[in-house]
């Protein structure tokens, strides 16, 4: 039997399952999570995520298993940032990241965006394929104290 999956909004009971999805994307690519540090929002993900400017959305499998997140956040007038975009790694190449990217460009749209930016750590190779594809331009490298360097991109709606 096929699997049945649905994308629905954030609710607390998700807490420890969206870490571990976010924890298994980071080691994909060498990376460790750190929820006293740049991952801190996930401590709050309704106060962080709140509505109605923002929104943290994941993919359920099956009624039970979270396999992918998405978030937007209000980042200025007209603009928000896309975040928190996952897929467990046995989940990859599904479709599930680019139905989870759908989303939240919908979400984006019928709040006025006018863009969303997003910032991804040089080693995501795959995320950037999919954003590139998707119809995002790379705007260049940034530094940040929390995250080190990324690789910044824009999707004008």
């Amino acid at each position: 039997m096929a699997s049945q999956m649905q994308i629905r909004t954030y609710k607390p009971e998700d807490k420890d399952q969206v870490i571990k999805v976010i924890k298994a994307g980071y080691e994909t690519v060498g990376l460790a999570i750190n929820l006293f540090g740049k991952d801190a929002d996930l401590n709050d993900i309704q106060g962080h995520y709140a509505p109605p400017d923002s929104a943290f959305f994941v993919m359920e499998m099956d009624g039970d298993t979270i396999v992918g997140t998405s978030a937007i956040k209000k980042t200025g007038d007209g603009v928000c940032e896309l975040g928190r975009q996952y897929v467990r790694p046995p989940f990859h190449h599904r479709g599930i990241g680019t139905s989870m990217l759908d989303e939240a460009v919908r979400f984006a749209k019928k709040q006025g965006y006018k863009s969303v930016e997003l910032y991804i750590a040089p080693e995501m190779t795959q995320a950037r394929e999919l954003y590139e594809h998707y119809g995002f331009k790379f705007q260049g490298e940034r530094q940040t104290p929390t995250w080190g360097k990324e690789f910044g991109f824009t999707l004008q709606l």
